[in-house]
């Protein structure tokens, strides 16, 4: 899973461009409210109809401040790649510290990966 500010996806060439990508999020005060996150992940080995949710996950307290589940995906071919962008809007941070990025399919967890927030 990368996480960025942007994510174009090129309909002519069917190529995705990730616009800054990065693992933490400096800010200046506390509350802040960040307009969009995407989050791009790729996966593989499914195969049948799917649920993708995305949860981001406050780590000290488990509190999911912001989630966003697909359409229902049919995948036919277990070798094909899955390409699934998310976007988190209006996600309002109140405290420093990490949070997790929790990617679930059909109830059960795929993976996840971390984001630091931190003051400036």
């Amino acid at each position: 899973m990368l996480t960025c500010e942007r994510v174009i996806h090129d309909s002519e060439t069917g190529r995705t461009s990730l616009i800054d990508v990065f693992n933490d999020l400096s800010v200046a005060s506390l509350p802040t409210v960040v307009p969009a996150l995407y989050v791009y992940t790729k996966t593989t080995e499914a195969l049948g109809e799917y649920l993708f949710r995305l949860e981001l996950v406050r780590r000290d307290d488990l509190l999911t401040i912001a989630e966003v589940t697909t359409a229902p995906i049919d995948a036919d071919d277990p070798v094909a790649y899955q390409e699934l962008i998310f976007q988190l809007a209006n996600v309002v941070f109140d405290r420093p510290g990490y949070y997790d990025l929790q990617l679930w399919a059909n109830q059960e967890p795929l993976g996840s990966t971390a984001l630091l927030v931190e003051l400036e």
